[in-house]
């Protein structure tokens, strides 16, 4: 749970996966990393690289915009401990879909900080941009004195001398922007945040305050562990560790954004042999703090294999094509210059929403509404099996379309 902080001045929270550079360092699920006052000069450049992408035209929803997100953001926040801004953070997974969509571009928002949240917002296909409305997100019930039973609202955020206001009347803006010629990424100078409020509609504290961000859409996922996430002594299975990643295939290799958290700008090969089952690594590497890591096995080999194991691993999946899994165990990241690995992986896998041994990304055929399989949701969401639908309301999902329906 975050401490809830006044909003008497400009001060801070602790947030997740915090630290001083742009998503380019390995992170945990508590970054307890102090960061530095960034100047306006490296503010602006942060700022630039951030924005760097080629404008987009929505046409297709679903395959340009709805999935699973990374968010990216600075947090100008001062943690009490350093007297320091937290600097970059992420937070995932982000859920954008359109469970609720009353007219083309409307689109639901969750799992922004809030498991139970749910944010509402519109997609302008034609002008490539999406807006979130100021709305109520959650209350909290859990026993903490700070935060049970009070309402937690998502805002615009104004600075208004020394202190952060809420502009409950001003929508978040962002901008579709297309990263590397095929990544759906957002991406906005807009300061947003969650302030929370009394039960009698007064502002207490800010949860989150956020600025420069960018969203990046991923397509798959990955899952290791590495830290004593749970604080029981032992770093084992128990400590998994799951992170957004854009993986792709063209049959004989693969290609992974975002590995590790390493971020959206040095992707890793790896070759397949699909008639073997095999998956091997030969020479990648990762640029960690302007430092440049290689990839190894167990033993800090550099040219290693795993296994192809085909898969259902992805719920959230519209059509009937299978899933893949690249299993490869121990990995290590490994300085050779200082001739020692800087940090070691269990259990690394990276999951593919398709089969690695087809063509996958942009070159995805797509399948027709009338050919698409029915995926049925409750009001709350939740997906339902067909076969065991009681009388009642519920909401189906067939390719692109998406109404309500009485069973």
């Amino acid at each position: 749970m975050k401490k809830l902080y006044s909003c008497v001045g400009i001060i801070a929270l602790a947030s997740t996966l915090c630290s001083a550079a742009p998503a380019t360092e390995f992170s945990s699920r508590v970054r307890n990393i102090s960061t530095s006052a960034v100047s306006p000069a490296e503010r602006t450049e942060l700022r630039a690289m951030s924005r760097a992408g080629e404008g987009m035209v929505i046409t297709d929803l679903e395959n340009q915009v709805q999935g699973r997100y990374s968010c990216e953001y600075y947090s100008p926040l001062i943690w009490e401990v350093t007297g320091e801004p937290f600097g970059w953070c992420i937070e995932q997974p982000m859920l954008v879909e359109s469970y609720y969509a009353e007219e083309e571009g409307d689109v639901n928002i969750g799992y922004l900080f809030f498991l139970q949240g749910i944010l509402q917002g519109h997609v302008d296909m034609a002008n490539g941009t999406i807006s979130i409305p100021s709305r109520k997100v959650i209350t909290y019930y859990e026993n903490d004195d700070d935060m049970e039973g009070k309402p937690v609202y998502f805002v615009t955020v104004d600075i208004e001398g020394n202190k952060y206001v809420a502009n409950y009347d001003r929508p978040w803006t962002g901008t579709f922007e297309l990263h590397d010629g095929k990544i759906t990424k957002i991406a906005s100078e807009e300061r947003w945040g969650f302030v929370v409020q009394d039960k009698a509609g007064s502002e207490i504290g800010w949860f989150e305050i956020a600025e420069h961000t960018t969203w990046y859409r991923g397509q798959g996922e990955m899952e290791y562990y590495n830290d004593d996430l749970n604080g029981d002594g032992v770093i084992d299975a128990q400590d998994k560790e799951q992170t957004v990643v854009y993986a792709e295939s063209d049959g004989n290799t693969a290609t992974v954004y975002n590995a590790f958290r390493t971020g959206w700008n040095n992707p890793i090969k790896i070759e397949l042999d699909n008639e073997n089952k095999t998956a091997t690594m030969r020479e990648q590497t990762v640029n960690v703090n302007n430092s440049t890591l290689h990839l190894t096995d167990d033993s800090n080999a550099t040219i290693f294999s795993g296994i192809i194991r085909d898969a259902t691993w992805d719920v959230d999946k519209r059509d009937e094509r299978a899933n893949s899994v690249l299993d490869f165990g121990t990995m290590k990241a490994y300085d050779k210059a200082a001739f020692e690995s800087l940090r070691t992986f269990g259990n690394v896998r990276f999951f593919f929403k398709d089969d690695v041994s087809v063509q996958t990304g942009v070159e995805n055929i797509t399948v027709s509404d009338s050919d698409a399989p029915a995926t049925y949701y409750n009001l709350s969401g939740v997906r339902v099996s067909s076969d065991n639908l009681t009388p009642g309301i519920y909401i189906l999902r067939q390719g692109n379309k998406t109404t309500k329906v009485i069973r």
